[in-house]
């Protein structure tokens, strides 16, 4: 009888703190779990695994435990345990994904300070597009991001910094890290060598999981539910929040854009499917070589846990009217297309 009470008292105690930790997040409302959500805001969570803290920056360093459909916000800090990993939404099509025992500092705000930084474990960065550099700070160096592809940091218990580039190109110091490359670097000197393609851990191997199911959950997702749903069209770049797998994925507002690890995203764009995707290839580029086929449908599930504050509308979008033709697309494209990629303008770069 004296372990049952004991029992009965430590579930309530439990209860009772998941109710504190949840008294400070929006809620999804009812419609917004029967619909659409189309958001442009980075530092939404998208996927939690295993223990996984936050410690707000307005919180006086207090942690509490971190869910997906959080929303970090600048100065926020996340830690995961040894069997934590996470999946951070960056500006639509960057997906920041943390490994175990890691911990890194949000300072992204997608506008004017697109900087992360890693403190120690591993973070992988998967950019499908990049509309400007995204920066990766360590203890004892600084990366720029200046293409879209897929980039790997680690932080060892030295604080060095370690990054593998699988596709796209890294600025650290005077180095420039193409692709298929790795370094070490410890300030500005970098030990670069050839990246083989078997260095391969858990996060790579769930980094590539999400990527397939993020596809899937794309591939899936419904014209006629979009034009009911959001009754707008998009003339950027978004994230869209399917509530039948309860979490967030790439919306490009056109055709072309792809994940570095394979597979095209869908464009679900009602204005594009209605007036030019019978033109252009079910609402994709035209037939000329500079985008992938047809979506695919990968592999892996789109489930996280449940989800809170579904992100409200962001900026950059809106309406296009009549039968006017389409805006050309100035993003940085990746999978089957890499056109239009920018880069920084630098006298070191080759």
């Amino acid at each position: 009888m004296k372990i049952t009470k004991i029992a009965i008292a430590t579930i309530a105690i439990l209860l009772s703190a998941t109710s504190l930790l949840a008294q400070d997040r929006k809620s999804i409302s009812p419609s917004e779990m029967s619909s659409y959500v189309v958001s442009a805001k980075a530092g939404v969570v998208n996927v939690v695994e295993g223990q996984t803290s936050v410690t707000r920056v307005k919180a006086l360093a207090t942690p509490s435990l971190l869910i997906s459909g959080d929303e970090l916000l600048r100065g926020d800090s996340v830690k995961t345990g040894s069997t934590g990993r996470a999946e951070i939404l960056l500006n639509p099509g960057c997906y920041l994904r943390l490994g175990e025992g890691s911990e890194f500092v949000f300072l992204f705000d997608g506008y004017t300070t697109n900087t992360i930084k890693l403190l120690r474990g591993s973070a992988i960065i998967e950019a499908s597009a990049l509309d400007a550099s995204i920066r990766v700070e360590t203890p004892k160096a600084k990366f720029e991001i200046v293409r879209a592809g897929l980039y790997r940091f680690n932080v060892g218990t030295d604080a060095k910094a370690e990054v593998a580039v699988r596709r796209g190109r890294v600025f650290v110091g005077n180095s420039t890290i193409k692709e298929g490359k790795r370094a070490v670097v410890d300030g500005d000197t970098a030990v670069i060598a050839k990246l083989k393609k078997q260095e391969v851990d858990e996060l790579d191997n769930w980094s590539k999981e999400r990527a397939r199911a993020l596809i899937a959950t794309n591939s899936r997702l419904s014209n006629k539910g979009m034009r009911r749903s959001l009754g707008i069209s998009l003339l950027y770049n978004s994230w869209i929040y399917d509530p039948f797998c309860r979490c967030y994925t790439f919306l490009p507002y056109t055709g072309g854009f792809g994940s570095p690890y394979g597979g095209t995203y869908a464009v679900c764009n009602p204005y594009w499917y209605n007036y030019y995707g019978p033109r252009y290839n079910n609402g994709g580029w035209p037939s000329d070589g500079n985008r992938g086929g047809q979506p695919s449908t990968g592999g892996g599930s789109g489930n996280g846990s449940s989800s809170g504050g579904a992100g409200s509308s962001g900026g950059g979008r809106g309406a296009v009217g009549g039968n006017q033709p389409p805006p050309t697309p100035s993003r940085t494209m990746g999978g089957g297309a890499r056109s239009s990629e920018r880069e920084r303008p630098s006298p070191r770069r080759p």
